[in-house]
């Protein structure tokens, strides 16, 4: 009797030994994830977790240029199992930033509207007239210009922002570029009104030395936006015709 019952156990150990779903058991505390679709990079939050507030004007996002905005995730990533059918530009809450949707981000758009009211901005003008921090807005900026949406044009060291719509010429840009400098704009604003004037006249209407005039006359020539006629000692200066009627339009427009 009691070996009829000892046979009896170790046949059922065995038996439930070689089971085919012990070999797919669960260990303890283990969750299964859904397998539909295909794998996407995910994140383990299982529950809903407030992500920490964020400092005022930090940007929450991925500060990778041109590459996707993620929001911010507490737990380790690890690959989730979901479907991607119907998703456009974002694969398990990772949106990907294009030319069409680069100014849905409100800070972004309010930097690129700063840029087409004043072109030629520099990075410390932005920053100033939005109250932004120097990261973020470097930040914005870059996926600005990888999205095509603004030019980026460098001034002697300083780094100048436009709006990219063909909205200026490249010598309208130039123009620009030295109209941000109190010196250079007035000078450019006499030989404007005053065409063929003289360097010392220039000298004389500014009140500013005559190497000054010469070392801006040097930069304007540079850039195409001066040409000289030379008579006998003096030097005539004036604007290129492509340069005079947009630098009176810049004057209308300060005026107005």
């Amino acid at each position: 009797m009691i070996r009829t019952g000892i046979g009896g156990v170790i046949f059922l150990v065995l038996a439930v030994a070689a089971s085919p779903g012990a070999a797919y058991a669960t260990p303890a505390g283990a969750t299964m994830m859904p397998m539909s679709g295909g794998m996407t990079a995910g994140c383990n939050c299982q529950v809903p977790v407030q992500a920490p507030a964020a400092t005022p004007r930090e940007d929450p996002f991925s500060r990778t240029a041109g590459g996707p905005e993620t929001p911010p995730c507490t737990g380790a990533a690890y690959p989730v199992f979901s479907s991607t059918s119907g998703t456009v530009g974002r694969v398990s809450g990772i949106r990907r930033i294009y030319p069409r949707n680069v100014l849905n981000h409100p800070e972004r758009a309010a930097v690129y509207r700063v840029i087409t009211a004043r072109p030629g901005i520099d990075l410390a003008g932005i920053a100033s007239e939005l109250g932004m921090n120097r990261e973020t807005l470097r930040y914005h900026l870059d996926q600005l210009e990888s999205a095509t949406r603004i030019l980026v044009m460098r001034d002697h060291g300083i780094v100048r922002y436009y709006e990219n719509h063909g909205r200026y010429t490249p010598l309208e840009r130039r123009v620009i570029q030295h109209l941000w400098n109190p010196t250079a704009g007035r000078i450019l604003s006499v030989i404007s009104a005053l065409p063929g004037i003289t360097q010392a006249d220039l000298a004389w209407h500014l009140e500013v030395t005559a190497p000054t005039i010469r070392w801006y006359m040097q930069r304007f020539r540079a850039d195409g936006i001066t040409i000289e006629q030379h008579q006998g000692r003096c030097t005539k200066y004036s604007l290129v015709p492509e340069a005079r009627p947009f630098v009176r339009h810049i004057e209308r427009e300060r005026h107005a």
